[in-house]
């Protein structure tokens, strides 16, 4: 498993990634407070015009089916509600910062990012835990990858065709060609950027075996990962094939019984959620 070291080399290409938009920093920190305000809500999407349209769009959209027309942010994210206005906000912005490399690579690393968010969403709903972070923490648990692919995108295409030819560990390989993995490189930019504590060990540990029983957002994230490689949402195969259940069984009862269904139905239903942000 990854083991995360205590000052791993950055390498240059890296330093020059663009960083997360500092709207959505400053969103997330925001919505920490569960005394929030709507106002103060409104006050920072507004800021971003390019993120006014998108929440505005989908404010608008059949999937939800308001009455009338939403014209304005504060109304948007009045009618929505605080979680699902982070859930559509975070995820358009993680969305257009993943556009930067259009690659077939870079499209499943996104793929792979909404399938575990759509299967914490699941398994903390089940659970009655962590209901309105898991989505988002699954959906930036990979950061440092979609980093890696936007600084490396030839140097990544080739790393992943190595990882699958010699069925290697992904982290192994890329510490040998980076001197960083994506796990250690998505600790590094969630602190640069000021992104909350909890955001910055899933990014950092979401490889790491989670010791014990207790049901925390890291072992939500970490089983959510897992599975969307093993029902196809992954860059690179698992290296060991293993029974989907014996994975769920590593969450305790009332937090699995949403997820167990065939792969086939399991894989179904999570294409379905990944559509609406595809």
């Amino acid at each position: 498993m990854n083991t995360l070291l205590p000052n791993p080399v950055i390498p240059p290409g890296l330093k020059k990634v663009p960083p997360f938009p500092p709207v959505a920093a400053k969103l997330l920190q925001l919505l920490s407070n569960p005394k929030v305000e709507i106002s103060d809500v409104a006050a920072v999407i507004s800021s971003d015009p390019s993120l006014t349209t998108c929440l505005l769009e989908r404010a608008n959209s059949m999937e939800f089916g308001f009455a009338s027309t939403i014209t304005n942010v504060r109304q948007a994210v009045a009618l929505l509600g605080i979680d699902r206005t982070r859930l559509i906000t975070l995820t358009l912005t993680a969305a257009s910062y993943s556009k930067r490399v259009t690659t077939v690579e870079m499209t499943e690393c996104w793929q792979h990012s909404l399938a575990s968010a759509a299967l914490a969403e699941n398994i903390a709903h089940s659970a009655g835990a962590f209901v309105n972070v898991a989505f988002v923490a699954g959906i930036l648990h990979d950061l440092g990858r979609l980093a890696l692919l936007v600084a490396f995108p030839k140097e990544y295409r080739n790393l992943i065709r190595r990882a699958q030819e010699e069925h290697g560990d992904i982290l192994d390989v890329e510490q040998q060609e980076f001197g960083i993995n994506h796990a250690e490189a998505g600790r590094l930019l969630a602190e640069t950027w000021g992104l909350p504590e909890e955001l910055r060990v899933i990014a950092g540990r979401h490889h790491d075996h989670c010791d014990g029983v207790e049901l925390d957002l890291l072992r939500i994230v970490h089983v959510a990962c897992r599975l969307a490689s093993m029902l196809g949402f992954g860059i690179v195969p698992p290296r060991i094939q293993l029974d989907i259940s014996v994975v769920i069984d590593e969450l305790p009862p009332q937090a699995s019984k949403s997820l167990r269904k065939t792969p086939e139905d399991l894989r179904t239903e999570i294409e379905k959620r990944i559509s609406v942000f595809s």
